[in-house]
């Protein structure tokens, strides 16, 4: 079975697959696609030997060739360090024109310098925009970023409520900055009802991620506990641990607490070992208190002989009060931009913070709404007329109104006062979906999940109706778990058919099992695919609910294959 890499180019009629040595020619021709995938392919080893140097020559060619893509990777790189060759105005530069060429990360990246004001004025107007645009082709950055200015009041009315969907739903996309802060609105109760184990569920899945503050905050909820989360020592000990051997002085200083207060058997001389290497990163309460660990136990030598290991306990206030409480919401490092994270498809239709059909009114003008409540006053009159109800919904829907868009995929749908179209209903009602208007999310979900208007796709139908679910639209939780309940059958029949051989899994499951362990656990749902800010993951949920990514079986050591989920075998 062949492993080589394809490399899929766009074209008018569609996406053609072509191999490296078409690549190449395209390349030698000057064409800036090619150009852009050569450059790929030197760079990480894509069907070639692996020239990082030749890798970012072809690509600076692609970009004097105007390819947008290709000026984006290069942003990307030069954000995280990796390629130095850009200055900041050309920076700028590539990232305006990979932005007003429509790609979603450049949209981000421009977005975010007009937040921060990086290299331009600052712009809140401009970044919100920027944002919305980005976030419609899927990206989860976009949307999170996007939240925060609703929480913040940034260029837009400050709405707590909007900016926990929004965040939400980022989360839910696989987004590690929007999994912390829908934790920590959960911990706070900002936008939503107070709940530490809600908390603790998403800042476990930061924390899977490697996200050193979520793993801080999860200890610190497992700490202190509450009605609906037990308080679990054990658990919040290890998550100081692993954040603070990732360098989070606040969990250094928590870590070094809970070895005073005895939660642990460790000797305490690993308080004193914490508690200075935070110092040493200038946390000043951890300095503070090993300057007063050293001067209890000099007057405990002094007065007995006693060692620091032994009896060193002075008067440290408890971890509850001494942890610190730093702002869950810093102002001045809003919504961190992961320059790594590859963006989702553009085709998917994807929440980005629009009103919903409940709260639309702030984004479109009154003709808009007047002519939308018309149209349904007469669908909803004795005597409906469905032309002239379309007519209504098609001016409303031109004019701004969601809900309107809404209505006119529905009757497209059913060919109700228009010409039936499906592939215009999926259009219309996924643009509904996009603002957020959780009728519209159902309703798409539907469309996925019968295959209207688009393919079907039992997975993006649940993912939509789950979104569905979180904003509030009634039936949407019980249609997610019948979804739920169908494609596991299904998942069932389809492992129990293929052998025991290889680790086989795509964008969206595990399609064959290389154990029978493997295989129970993917029945069971403890291993799935998870779509993580990186990509789509294998990812194993232990007893605690801690997420992990694997990259092998834990039981017999098979190496993840990548398929496409309509493998045959």
């Amino acid at each position: 079975m062949s492993n080589k890499k394809g490399f899929v180019f766009e074209n008018g009629g569609g996406s053609v697959e072509v191999d490296i040595g078409r690549v190449r020619e395209l390349a030698a021709g000057g064409d800036s696609d090619g150009l852009y995938a050569l450059g790929m392919a030197c760079l990480f080893g894509w069907e070639t030997e692996q020239n990082v140097e030749k890798g970012f020559r072809l690509l600076e060619n692609a970009c004097d060739a105007g390819n947008p893509e290709a000026m984006t990777l290069l942003v990307s790189m030069y954000i995280s360090g990796d390629y130095a060759r850009l200055t900041p105005a050309k920076a700028l530069e590539y990232t305006k024109t990979a932005a007003a060429a429509g790609v979603a990360k450049a949209q981000l990246f421009l977005g975010s310098a007009y937040l921060h004001g990086t290299a331009v004025d600052k712009d809140y107007k401009r970044a919100e925009q920027l944002f919305r645009d980005s976030a419609r082709q899927g990206n989860a950055e976009a949307r999170s970023a996007l939240a925060y200015m609703y929480q913040h009041g940034l260029g837009v009315a400050r709405d707590d409520v909007k900016a926990f969907k929004l965040y939400k739903n980022a989360a839910s996309a696989g987004c590690v900055n929007a999994q912390y802060h829908t934790a920590a609105c959960f911990e706070t109760g900002v936008g939503t009802s107070r709940s530490l184990r809600k908390a603790s569920e998403w800042y476990s899945k930061a924390a899977a991620a490697g996200d050193a503050e979520s793993m801080f905050r999860l200890g610190a909820v497992l700490e202190n506990g509450s009605g609906d989360l037990p308080k679990d020592r054990k658990g919040a000990f290890n998550m100081y641990v692993r954040a603070a051997e990732l360098g989070n002085t606040d969990a250094m200083y928590a870590a070094a607490l809970c070895h005073l207060e005895g939660s642990t058997d460790e000797d305490r001389k690993e308080a004193l070992r914490w508690l200075d290497t935070a110092s040493d990163a200038h946390h000043e309460p951890s300095k503070e208190l090993a300057a007063h660990i050293r001067a209890y136990a000099e007057e405990r030598d002094a007065s007995d002989g006693g060692s620091v290991a032994a009896d060193a306990k002075p008067d440290a206030a408890h971890p509850e009060e001494a942890v610190p409480t730093k702002d869950l919401f810093p102002v001045e490092d809003p919504a961190p931009i992961d320059s790594d994270a590859d963006a989702p498809h553009p085709e998917e239709a994807v929440p980005t913070g629009e009103p919903s059909s409940d709260n639309y009114s702030e984004s479109v003008d009154s003709d808009a709404d007047s002519l939308y409540r018309e149209g349904i006053a007469i669908m909803t009159g004795s005597s409906p007329d469905t032309d002239r109800a379309a007519a209504l919904f098609a001016a409303a829907a031109e004019a701004g109104s969601i809900p309107a868009k809404r209505e006119l995929g529905l009757m497209h749908i059913t060919g109700s006062g228009v010409k039936a179209d499906p592939v215009r209903a999926y259009n219309l009602i996924s643009e509904a979906a996009v603002a957020l208007d959780p009728t519209a999310m159902y309703d798409l979900a539907l469309m996925y999940e019968c295959g209207i208007g688009t393919e079907k796709d039992i997975y993006e139908a649940i993912r939509m109706m789950a979104f569905a679910a979180d904003a509030g639209c009634p039936d949407a939780e019980a249609e997610a778990r019948r979804m739920d309940s169908a494609i596991t059958a299904e998942r069932e029949a389809k492992l129990r058919s293929r052998p025991l051989l290889n680790l086989d899994v795509s964008d969206v499951d595990v399609e064959a099992a290389c154990c029978k362990r493997m295989f129970d656990g993917a029945l069971e749902g403890s291993i799935s695919v998870v779509d993580t800010y990186k990509g789509p993951e294998l990812v194993m949920t232990d007893e605690n609910g801690i997420e992990s990514i694997v990259v092998k079986c834990p039981f017999c050591g098979k190496g993840v294959r990548r398929v496409p989920r309509d493998k045959k075998y």
